[in-house]
C-alpha cells in the first residue's frame, strides 16, 4: 500500500490516494525477476566455460605438443619439432625445447659415429690377431715366422688393451660430467 497527499496550491493538504495491491502479485513480479537472474546468470556460466575452454586448449596445444615431441624422443625420433606460435613464456619454452632437440639430435648422431669409430679401431686389431693365429695354426712356419707373427699379436693386444682403457676413461669423464 502506497499513500500521496493531495493539496491545494496554497499547500494545504485535503486528503490522501491510498494505491493498495496485492502481495501475491509483488510475489510472482519477484519470482519472474529471480528467474531471469538465475536464467541469465545460467548462460553468463555456460558462455564462460565455453571461452575458457577454447582459451585454455590455444594455451595448452604447445605444452601437448611438447608431450608428443617427447615421447617420439624416447623413441629415438629426435626429428620432431614444436611449432612456436607466440612469444610468451609458452613460446620462449617451445624455443628451448626446439633446441634442446637439435642439441639431441646433434649428440646421437655423434655417439653413432663414435661406436662406428670405436667399433673399426677395436676391428681391425682384433682381425689382426685372428688371421695371424690362424696362420699359425694352419701352415707349417719357421720359428722365426712364428714368432714374428706371436709379436705382431702381442703388438695387437696391446692396442687393444690401449684402446680399451681409452674407452674406459671416456665413459669414466662423461659419467662424471653429466652427474648433479
Amino acid at each position: 500500500t502506497v499513500a500521496r497527499p493531495i493539496g491545494l496550491p496554497n499547500g494545504q493538504i485535503t486528503g490522501f490516494v491510498f494505491v493498495s495491491a496485492s502481495a501475491n502479485s509483488l510475489s510472482i513480479f519477484l519470482g519472474q525477476l529471480l528467474n531471469m537472474f538465475l536464467l541469465s546468470s545460467l548462460t553468463m556460466v555456460v558462455i564462460a566455460f565455453i571461452v575458457i575452454y577454447f582459451v585454455t586448449a590455444r594455451m595448452v596445444k604447445p605444452l601437448r605438443d611438447m608431450l608428443a615431441a617427447t615421447q617420439s624422443f624416447s623413441r629415438g625420433d629426435y626429428t620432431v619439432r614444436v611449432q612456436v606460435n607466440s612469444s610468451d613464456e609458452i613460446g620462449q619454452l617451445a624455443n628451448e625445447f626446439n633446441y634442446m632437440a637439435e642439441a639431441l639430435a646433434r649428440n646421437e648422431a655423434m655417439n653413432r659415429s663414435f661406436v662406428a669409430n670405436v667399433s673399426h679401431e677395436l676391428k681391425t686389431p682384433m682381425t689382426s690377431i685372428i688371421g695371424y693365429a690362424d696362420m699359425i695354426r694352419s701352415i707349417d712356419c719357421t720359428r722365426e715366422e712364428t714368432m714374428d707373427a706371436a709379436n705382431y699379436i702381442f703388438q695387437q693386444g696391446k692396442r687393444l688393451e690401449s684402446l680399451s682403457f681409452k674407452l674406459l676413461e671416456l665413459i669414466v669423464a662423461e659419467h662424471q660430467q653429466y652427474q648433479y
